[in-house]
Order: C-alpha cells, then sequence, then structure tokens
C-alpha cells in the first residue's frame, strides 16, 4: 500500500505534573468586552494548511498566526525557551514540556484579554512540518465566550454571542447535542454497528479511531487506503493505518465515505475526564459542511451540508 502523507492530530488534554498528578488550570481574567457597544457578532477570515486552521491575533501588540483548535484547553503560547518545562501536556502523539505564563495582553475578535494565564510550549517542530510561524493556539478558553461559527468553503468564522438562532435567519439542518469531557466537545457516532464516543477536534487535520475498535468494525464498511504517520502536539510521531469508512451515521445522517486513521490513544485516554472517548471528528468532517459550536447550550449545529457528502437523513423511525 501507499505510504499517506504525515498527519496532524493536535487535540491534546488537561495538564499533568511530571509525576504524573494532575495540575489545575488557573482562571483566565476577561477584562475588556466587545470594543462597539452592542456588537452582537464579527466576522474572521481563517487559512487551511494541511488540514489546520489558522487565524490572526495579536499578542503583546505583536500580530501572529494562530491555530483554531477545540481540542485544546487553553490559549497556548509557542515558546521554545520552555522546552524542559515544569509539567507535561498530554497531546494525541504524546507528551510534551510545558510551562504556565502570563500573557500582558492576548486580542483576537475585537475582544481583549488582560493578563491572561496560558501555557508556554515549544511548537518550533510544528513550524517546520508546516512550514509557517506559529505564534501559538486558540483553545477552549477563548472559544466558550462565543457561537463559533466555521465556513470552511469561504474561509470565514463568525463568533456570536450565544443566543438561539444568532448566526443566521433559517433554521439548521440538524442539531447535534454535545456533552463537554473536560474542554472537549463529544458526541455520539455509529460505525456499522459499534457506537462511538468521538471529540469535536478542529485541531485535527484527519478523523482518528482507536485502533484497538478496528476489529470490531464489519470488514465491510473498511476501504484501506494506506500507511502514514501521525504528527501532533509532541515531538514524537506514530505510525497509522488509513481508511475509508462507507457505513458512519452522525444524528441520522449517513456520512459514506469519509476518511479516518486507526491509531494508538491509550496514552491520552489516561487523562480523560468523565469516561474515554474512542476518536477525534477532524477536518474531513468539518470540511463537509457549514457548522456552529453553541458552548452555552452544549449543540452542534450544521447549517449546510453538500448533498455528496450524505445519502439521506433518517426519520425518528430509522426510516426514509
Amino acid at each position: 500500500m501507499r505510504a499517506l502523507p504525515l498527519l496532524f492530530g493536535l487535540f491534546f488534554n488537561w495538564a499533568i505534573g511530571q509525576s504524573g498528578d494532575f495540575i489545575p488550570l488557573p482562571d483566565i481574567q476577561l477584562i475588556s468586552a466587545q470594543p462597539e457597544k452592542g456588537l452582537e457578532s464579527v466576522n474572521l477570515p481563517f487559512e487551511m494548511v494541511k488540514g489546520i486552521m489558522f487565524v490572526e491575533a495579536d499578542v503583546n501588540e505583536e500580530e501572529g498566526s494562530f491555530i483554531l483548535d477545540t481540542g485544546a484547553p487553553e490559549l497556548v503560547i509557542n515558546d521554545p525557551d520552555y522546552g524542559n518545562g515544569s509539567f507535561l501536556a498530554r497531546g494525541i502523539s504524546g507528551s510534551m514540556p510545558a510551562q504556565w505564563t502570563t500573557v500582558d495582553l492576548f486580542e483576537w475578535a475585537g475582544t481583549q484579554y488582560w493578563k491572561m494565564k496560558a501555557m508556554a510550549i515549544d511548537l518550533s517542530h510544528l513550524e517546520l512540518v508546516t512550514d509557517r510561524e506559529i505564534s501559538g493556539i486558540i483553545g477552549y478558553s477563548v472559544l466558550k465566550n462565543y457561537e463559533v461559527f466555521m465556513d470552511y468553503e469561504n474561509y470565514q468564522i463568525r463568533l456570536t454571542k450565544p443566543k438561539k438562532n444568532s448566526n443566521r435567519g433559517q433554521s439548521p439542518m440538524i442539531a447535534i447535542p454535545f456533552e463537554l469531557k473536560g474542554h472537549l466537545p463529544v458526541i455520539e457516532v455509529m460505525v456499522g454497528t459499534q457506537k462511538l464516543v468521538m471529540g469535536l477536534d478542529t485541531g485535527a487535520s484527519t478523523n482518528l479511531i482507536s485502533k484497538k475498535l478496528r476489529k470490531k468494525i464489519q470488514p465491510s464498511c473498511l476501504v484501506p487506503l494506506g500507511k502514514g504517520v501521525l504528527a501532533g502536539l509532541s515531538y514524537e510521531a506514530q505510525a497509522s493505518s488509513a481508511v475509508h469508512i462507507r457505513c458512519t451515521q452522525i444524528e441520522g445522517v449517513d456520512y459514506p465515505n469519509m476518511k479516518f486513521i486507526f491509531v494508538n490513544i491509550s496514552h491520552f485516554n489516561q487523562g480523560v475526564k468523565n469516561g474515554k472517548i474512542d476518536g477525534l471528528l477532524g477536518f474531513p468532517f468539518f470540511n463537509s459542511g457549514k457548522f456552529s459550536f453553541d458552548y452555552q447550550n452544549q449543540i452542534l449545529y450544521v447549517w449546510e451540508m453538500p448533498s455528496s457528502n450524505f445519502l439521506v437523513k433518517l426519520d425518528e423511525n430509522g426510516s426514509n
């Protein structure tokens, strides 16, 4: 089988101490709100690089390029000086040394965050494989303040103060309830007859499933694609195998041909709170339509989905 290009899975979990104990996350200090009184939403462009979403933001009045990652718990600052770190941040591909730091001023989407706690991590290895400078990662601690609407077709994000039907004047095609496991939104996904708990991660360039589950999925659902290497938050990389899965169903909608990779996530699941996850939905899922994360009400809305990306939405009885 042919070799696959390098894949990214940036999702990482709560910080852990060098002894293995979990370190509580500090609270951020949000000082100022939107600069214009009464501003309800803001539109922002983003750029896709190898399946990863990048946005522009300012740290201490210096503009930089940040990964927008629903799989990250905190704001992350790229700082090679923290290569040794004082604790570990656990990622899909391994653990990374990290250090708490304080950002005097972080500015994004018209909002200023003063004296904001952040993780300082050396991300220089990701700069090499993406061939671009990375200032850091924007995660849950910032995104939870908004309903986050993502339009991958037009490379636009809309951040809106959460309220019913705030992003558009139409009803969503699908409303998918999610649960927060720590910072990570998770949903139930059917793969054949197997029910999986999958995290929603905009920082993953591909969909991931624990390789332990491969034997539980009917062979008729799988179309092998080849071998690859998964890179992520840590310096480590691990081998993976890629497939097209013909029988994925989410909230009554069939996705007949999404790409997944099977990879070892057992080390990561040691730190997941409130139960384990079976994998992640990343770029191949979000690229299939227009979505919004409503963090306050814990709902993922699907606003548009090309007909070629799914077969049919079933009724409550499972009929067409």
